[in-house]
């Protein structure tokens, strides 16, 4: 999808969850900026969870994965995933 059609896709969703829950799975995270809690996940289990800015001063995994998209990088680079395995987030339990 092009630059112009995903905006326009966008800021329909926006206008259709305006006022309700909704569950957004997004791998560009710019998908997911605006959201009032993000739920990061790794391995199947949530490691952390808060809006954007706090995840990228708490969450070492997000911060990675934000700074690798924004330099036009890839969630699919090897070193990424290695780094991923390796970061010190604590796993938080679900909530159920």
């Amino acid at each position: 999808m092009d630059t112009l059609a995903e905006a326009a896709v966008f800021d329909a969703l926006r206008r259709l969850r305006d006022g309700r829950t909704t569950f957004v799975i997004a791998h560009r995270l710019s998908t997911i900026r605006d959201a009032t809690r993000i739920l990061v996940l790794q391995d199947g289990r949530i490691t952390a969870q808060g809006p954007h800015d706090a995840l990228l001063a708490t969450s070492d995994l997000y911060r990675r994965m934000w700074e690798r998209l924004a330099s036009g990088g890839s969630l699919d680079d090897p070193d990424l995933a290695r780094a991923a395995a390796e970061t010190p987030d604590l796993a938080l339990p679900a909530r159920s």
